[in-house]
């Protein structure tokens, strides 16, 4: 079984083909949004560093939760569900979250060009152009 997704995954934005999962943990697709619970995000990145491998139920217990592999437990299929939930209100495509019955989950992204999120410096139009202005003039920023 491969080691849980690297810690500098969970500092990242995650792209899912036309949507994305910031790293506070909410899940943008077009115009929508959704914020997801610590678990729904953790499985999401997982299964996004696991991709397209089909990733067992007791590899996902053991990875994401902590549990032994062998464990009874739902906590996989109950947050896949809830997951897939949110998937839906934010429009993302019904495939996404994929069930390989008797083998486990799988992220199937779609091959197209994912959306880039927006800049981090969202809302600072007119600071970038000034100092695109100063910058392209020979002047320090």
């Amino acid at each position: 079984m491969p080691s849980s997704p690297p810690a500098w995954l969970a500092d990242r934005t995650l792209p899912l083909g036309e949507g994305w999962l910031d790293p506070a943990g909410v899940l943008h697709w077009r115009d929508r949004t959704h914020s997801l619970r610590d678990k729904e995000k953790e499985l999401l990145r997982y299964l996004h560093h696991a991709a397209p491998r089909v990733v067992p139920r007791d590899e996902l217990l053991l990875e994401v939760w902590g549990y032994h592999p062998h464990a009874a437990s739902r906590a996989v299929d109950t947050t896949v569900k809830r997951l897939r939930a949110k998937l839906d209100a934010v429009g993302a495509p019904p495939g996404l979250l994929a069930t390989a019955r008797g083998e486990g989950y799988q992220l199937v992204l779609p091959a197209a060009d994912p959306v880039e999120p927006p800049p981090a410096c969202l809302g600072r139009d007119r600071e970038l152009e000034r100092a695109e202005a100063a910058l392209a003039a020979g002047h320090p920023v």
